[in-house]
């Protein structure tokens, strides 16, 4: 997948403090953006280029919690 297709497979959204990052399959991850670090909570499951869509909104360290 084409770093331009992320767009198109994700749906970012911004709300209070975070972004919800929702996939085609309807499966949901979090980014939390702190001021020296970004914590991506879940990462679905694999499908789609998340890496460029987290890459479009942070350019922080970024720590990943699977639930």
């Amino acid at each position: 997948m084409r770093f331009e297709e992320h767009k198109m497979y994700y749906q970012i959204e911004k709300l209070d403090g975070y972004y919800r990052i929702g996939s085609a399959e309807a499966v949901f991850s979090y980014l939390v953006v702190g001021r020296q670090q970004a914590m991506l909570i879940d990462t679905g499951y694999g499908l789609g280029d998340l890496k460029a869509a987290v890459d479009s909104l942070t350019s922080l360290p970024l720590i990943i919690v699977n639930t």
